[in-house]
């Protein structure tokens, strides 16, 4: 009985197993980037917060901007 689905091509399941492993690792890899930028994200947004609302006029933004220049997306009109 072959177990293998109709839409895979017929490869050996060892190559299988080693293309698996090989995506698992980018998928692996993707997702500790992205926690490392929420991370970074989420740092620049407390550190900001933590500033005056004068030092942050200083700076050309306000409060409410805090979240779009943690994303790096903050842009003047």
């Amino acid at each position: 009985m072959n177990t293998q689905p109709t839409f895979l091509p017929r490869i050996p399941s060892s190559s299988l197993l080693a293309a698996f492993r090989i995506k698992l690792n980018e998928l692996r890899f993707e997702w500790q980037q992205a926690a490392s930028r929420r991370r970074e994200i989420a740092r620049v947004a407390h550190e900001l917060s933590s500033c005056s609302d004068r030092q942050l006029a200083d700076l050309g933004f306000s409060r409410s901007d805090i979240p779009d220049v943690a994303r790096g997306s903050f842009g003047r009109a």
